[in-house]
């Protein structure tokens, strides 16, 4: 039961720092002057290719499961 309240306490957090790393963003863009193709590169702050941000709403997807499902 613990770990099911850590995990839905901690999901807030995780959520609000992800929004923050990944809000800030100055992405710089660059043109391939021989194709005209324009390229977008700036930081981009994931954790198995899926936002920061987004963590935070599955820990407390899986906090809720924790806590009421006998795992």
């Amino acid at each position: 039961m613990t770990e099911g309240l850590a995990l839905i306490i901690s999901a807030p957090i995780i959520w609000l720092v992800g929004k923050k790393l990944n809000h800030n963003k100055k992405d710089e863009v660059y043109v391939n002057k021989e194709t005209g193709e324009e390229v977008t590169i700036g930081p981009k702050h994931t954790f198995f290719f899926i936002p920061i941000q987004y963590w935070g709403l599955i820990w407390g997807i899986l906090g809720i499961l924790h806590l009421f499902l006998p795992l």
